[in-house]
């Protein structure tokens, strides 16, 4: 009697095992099932996903930007690593990455952190009082950047994109908020196709304004 247990606990065994490794098939094609969202970036100025980038990026498309609430350039340091921005004395502010920018107060200084806007360089980029508004994506590149994006890239990279307008629609936009001390905060946009769908113009603007 003891002898048959032991051998229908051995079966039992043998097909608690068998169904386990029919398990496992399915649950890697589960696995495999989910896509990974694809993000494009051009951090080495060619158009290619950020999983396949060599180097270290953080990426905020315009979803992102309004979910994790990022208005400004300031704001970008409470949503990517090593990156730290404090204001000077005047105009003058520090954005750093990885501790390296600049705490120079002159006219004249050359930042730490290049910024590039729709791939254009800015020397005197203003970041203590520049708005984000209708941006397409916002990268972040960590670490020297100077092959690629000059000497002024000694700490990193920030690219700015702004949305590209519409080529055969036409659309608008306006919002306003209020808020004590006679804040006021007033954007609009347009997007005017020319020329059959050969060009395009878009017209972004933002005003902010309080007491105080």
């Amino acid at each position: 009697m003891a002898a048959c247990c032991r051998f229908a606990g051995r079966r039992a065994h043998i097909y608690a095992c068998l169904l386990a490794g029919a398990a496992l098939p399915a649950l890697a094609a589960a696995a495999s099932a989910q896509v990974i969202e694809s993000v494009t970036v051009s951090a080495e100025r060619r158009l290619e996903d950020l999983q396949s980038v060599p180097m270290a990026v953080t990426a905020f498309q315009a979803s992102d930007l309004a979910a994790r609430r990022i208005e400004g350039v300031r704001d970008i340091q409470f949503a990517t690593p090593n990156v730290n921005y404090t204001k000077n004395n005047f105009t003058s502010s520090n954005f750093s990455i990885r501790g390296i920018g600049t705490q120079v107060i002159s006219a004249d200084s050359e930042f730490g952190v290049a910024f590039n806007i729709d791939d254009v360089y800015y020397a005197g980029p203003p970041i203590d009082s520049a708005q984000f508004y209708f941006i397409e994506r916002i990268e972040v590149l960590c670490g020297p950047q100077s092959t690629l994006y000059g000497r002024g890239a000694t700490g990193g990279m920030v690219n700015v994109f702004t949305v590209r307008p519409e080529l055969y629609e036409q659309s608008a936009s306006f919002s306003a908020v209020c808020d004590n001390y006679n804040a006021a905060k007033l954007k609009g946009m347009v997007h005017l196709p020319l020329l059959d769908g050969l060009l395009g113009l878009r017209l972004a603007g933002e005003l902010v304004c309080h007491d105080g």
